[in-house]
């Protein structure tokens, strides 16, 4: 399948606040979510737009290849830390899982592949990225979370060439655009563990080289190192020249 500029991947659903986002503004969506223990939740919530053939929601843990079983680790205590890295939990803190993986290929499969991905997997980020460097048609648009770099130097690997880095924090001011520069105007979205506007709508407008992008990344881990007023989670957003071009 070719791109279907309709069409949302949202990795990493957690409990789906992205993706009701996503269907207000018009766009169908194929949902990745791990964690075992809210695949019945989300099926619940989203009922309706499963039945309407919107959403498809792919009970996997997205990976470098597909047709493996991994660990995934539920954080018992606060669902958002759940994650395929058991880190220094305690056994009272989290309930293991085996998921099967599904890889870029796989996904893209599914619907197309998508307008804009969005990979927020709680350090799995890298591994589906790995998997994509060298695909044919990579999303015009594109977002991870960037614990470290590598997600930033595998956008550059897999051809995006225009970056900008997101301070997650922003999200409960910012209000919307009208008109919308993305699909349908959605003025009050759930800003619970919301990732944030994508594409055309995020806030300012300068996006940088990939040297630009990497001085820039350097600067504000320097400035976290530090212990200053820098704080929360960066998202990385990248596009490729052609998604200027509108969907």
């Amino acid at each position: 399948m070719g791109l279907n500029r309709r069409l949302v991947i949202d990795v990493g659903m957690s409990e789906g606040n992205d993706t009701e986002f996503y269907l207000r503004k018009g766009f169908d969506v194929v949902g990745v979510e791990a964690d075992p223990a809210l695949h019945a939740g989300l099926e619940a919530r989203f009922a309706d737009a499963i039945a309407a053939g919107r959403l498809r929601i792919v009970k996997r843990a997205a990976a470098r290849t597909a047709g493996s079983s991994v660990a995934f680790w539920h954080d018992t205590r606060e669902q958002g830390h759940s994650s395929l890295d058991r880190r220094e939990r305690t056994a009272q803190d989290v309930e293991a899982f085996q998921v099967a993986t599904i890889d870029w290929a796989g996904l893209s499969a599914i619907a197309g592949v998508p307008y804009y991905l969005k990979i927020d997997s709680e350090g799995g980020e890298p591994a589906l990225l790995e998997g994509m460097v060298g695909t044919p048609e990579p999303p015009p648009y594109i977002s991870a979370e960037v614990q470290t770099f590598a997600p930033i130097e595998l956008f550059r690997r897999i051809g995006y060439t225009q970056f900008r880095l997101i301070n997650q924090n922003i999200w409960p001011g910012v209000v919307p655009p009208q008109p919308p520069r993305e699909g349908v105007y959605v003025p009050d979205p759930k800003r619970d563990n919301w990732s944030g506007l994508f594409g055309r709508e995020l806030p300012g407008t300068r996006w940088f080289s990939f040297d630009e992008i990497k001085e820039v990344h350097a600067t504000i881990h320097r400035l976290w190192t530090y212990e200053t007023l820098i704080t929360g989670w960066m998202d990385c957003h990248a596009r490729r020249p052609e998604a200027i071009e509108a969907p």
